[in-house]
């Protein structure tokens, strides 16, 4: 096989990616993986793989077992479905980080469940399921709205939003009946925010 320095590595990840990005074939299977101890790399934030499926470390707490090793007790997110669970690891317990892409693109429509963007540069374009979009509903149909697509082994796992946006009030519910609560619908057309009547 032979000895590949860092700079070559980096360059032939990047054509296998791209490779992969555009459906060309390529008969070489890319195993980048950094492996870290869980007492240091088991924080919150940190993107994990667990059972071939990257997690999100959501909260730790760490602590030693009298005269044996520490642990670290994560919450963890499934990137993939959405569900959280908790899991013990050993201090010295090897973990892997998955490796996540993000790419950025633009929202153009909307398709029944499907939601369709398009890369900034190559005009490539991608369609989403609903399912897999956390916020999909603050989702708007505007040239100014950038996103990023999360993959992970080459599948689009999750779509995320821009920090901050300046959306548009379309509709305010003023109905002093409703829980004490005004709502108002964004112009993304699905979104609604509420808050008490005396802000």
């Amino acid at each position: 096989v032979g000895i590949m320095n860092v700079c070559n590595f980096q360059a032939f990840r990047t054509i296998v990616k791209s490779a992969h990005s555009w459906n060309l074939p390529y008969s070489l299977s890319l195993m980048s993986t950094i492996k870290e101890r869980a007492g240091k790399g088991v924080k919150p934030g940190a993107a994990i793989v667990i059972d071939n499926f990257p997690h999100r470390v959501t909260k730790i707490t760490q602590g030693k077992r009298g005269k044996g090793g520490g642990f670290v007790r994560a919450m963890l997110k499934n990137l993939t479905n959405g569900s959280c669970f908790e899991k013990t690891f050993t201090s010295d317990e090897i973990v892997e980080f998955a490796d996540l892409e993000k790419v950025k693109y633009k929202y153009i429509y909307r398709s029944s469940d499907n939601f369709t963007f398009m890369h900034h540069e190559t005009f490539e374009e991608m369609q989403v399921q609903k399912d897999i979009i956390e916020h999909w509903d603050f989702l708007v149909d505007s040239e100014d709205m950038e996103v990023k697509l999360l993959s992970f082994n080459g599948r689009v796992i999750g779509v995320e939003l821009p920090n901050t946006y300046d959306y548009e009030v379309v509709k305010v519910n003023t109905d002093k009946s409703s829980a004490g609560q005004h709502s108002a619908t964004l112009n993304s057309g699905t979104a609604c925010l509420s808050w008490l009547l005396f802000v």
